[in-house]
């Protein structure tokens, strides 16, 4: 038998009552209905995840998911109700002008509810994870922590929160939580930005209702608590989701080690973000890449980080003198240090070492750092092996190979 469409409407508001009976009510006031026996969101984006849907599960369709009609959207619910669901959630219907002005007057006992698409993502998920219990009665919990998330991101973990305000929007800081960023190799238009964080949001609320998305430098930013299995084909999942909602996007998932309290979160995403920057040059683009898996390149995330981005300024700038003058500056430091003996440098680059030395104070002048001090050759080494994990330089050995142009080589 055809379900009936009880309730449609642009506008709709989920409350969790005192006795946590979850109840619909329509922007105006009027119909409110109860949700019974409500236990969890389930999003659906093709027949196949029907599946999953099971009594008491609230499901969400994504644009063409629900049709293009209302008809399309009525066989769609008669399917999800004879699975014992508690409501059907249509986000963004390809035909807002139609479904928003043609749904019959409210009948029946299974509802439907309509978001357009061009609402912000924020507000179709914040009644949803307002009616998580653990947080009942917080206002706009979700907006809470995607702000307390950003700032955690922005002022490097130093943020001051009591635990209780922390539970009181759903994020328990004695429980570990790992932080997963999907991040674009090229940069992107906003829209698409947006896009893509919608997608991440989906896959992981889907996972972990109490998950957290943002965006942050060109990046979408993802939590994962240990209230849920923290399985690995969750990164994977946002991967492929992620490529097929935009294919011609090439991406890097990082994700960092689970970690408690609000500076855990932070080195999570430090660990997160150094495995979605550096992890292509050995995996290449769009792979998934576990902070834990990269072996001594992980103890070069430190040392980036605190440079804001300019760990690798000086190798950038011989790199850059090189290719200008055609000298050949950064081969010769990456073989005196490699060697760190000025004569075997000298013979490996078959110049005498005279021409080592003057090469060598141009490094000193041009960056500032002097090879020949000890702090200096530190800072240097450090340099060269972070621009190499960047893609900023190829491989040390690859540039320390290449011959010079003559047996004497240039002074410079």
């Amino acid at each position: 038998m055809r379900a009936r469409v009880p309730f449609g409407t642009t506008f709709w508001i989920l409350r969790l009552l005192p006795d946590e009976r979850l109840t619909v009510c329509h922007g105006d006031g009027t119909h409110e209905r109860s949700l019974r026996g409500f236990k969890q969101v389930t999003f659906v984006e093709n027949t196949r995840d029907l599946d999953r849907l099971g009594p008491g599960m609230l499901a969400v369709a994504l644009g063409t998911t629900g049709g293009k009609t209302i008809g399309s959207i009525e066989r769609l619910a008669a399917k999800v109700a004879q699975r014992e669901a508690a409501g059907l959630l249509v986000v963004g219907p390809p035909d807002e002008r139609e479904v928003a002005h043609g749904f019959p007057a409210p009948t029946g006992d299974f509802p439907i509810f309509i978001k357009p698409r061009d609402l912000d993502w924020s507000a179709v998920l914040q009644p949803l994870l307002n009616l998580y219990p653990s947080i009942t009665g917080a206002p706009n919990p979700e907006a809470a922590r995607r702000r307390l998330l950003s700032k955690i991101i922005d002022r490097h973990g130093r943020v001051d929160i009591a635990e209780d305000q922390a539970r009181h929007i759903g994020m328990d800081l004695n429980e570990q939580i790992r932080v997963i960023v999907v991040q674009p190799i090229r940069e992107m238009e906003k829209a698409d930005l947006d896009r893509l964080e919608e997608v991440v949001a989906v896959e992981l609320l889907e996972h972990d209702p109490l998950s957290t998305t943002v965006t942050y430098e060109g990046a979408v930013v993802g939590t994962e608590s240990t209230r849920t299995e923290l399985s690995s084909p969750i990164p994977a999942r946002l991967l492929f989701k992620a490529r097929n909602a935009m294919p011609d996007a090439v991406v890097m998932v990082g994700v960092g080690m689970p970690h408690h309290r609000i500076d855990g979160i932070f080195r999570s995403f430090r660990e997160a973000r150094w495995a979605a920057r550096v992890g292509g040059e050995a995996s290449g683009p769009n792979s998934v890449i576990h902070f834990d898996d990269l072996g001594t390149t992980a103890w070069l995330e430190p040392f980036d980080f605190a440079s804001d981005g300019q760990s690798s300024m000086a190798i950038e700038q011989l790199s850059a003198h090189d290719a200008l003058h055609g000298t050949q500056l950064l081969q010769t430091l990456i073989a005196y240090i490699m060697s760190g003996r000025a004569k075997e440098a000298a013979d490996h680059l078959f110049i005498h070492r005279n021409t080592l030395r003057y090469r060598l104070e141009c490094i000193h002048k041009l960056t500032g750092l002097d090879p020949h001090q000890q702090g200096s050759r530190l800072v240097l080494d450090l340099q060269l092996r972070l621009a190499t994990a960047q893609g900023v330089i190829p491989s040390l050995d690859a540039i320390k190979e290449r011959q010079p142009t003559s047996a004497t080589g240039d002074p410079s």
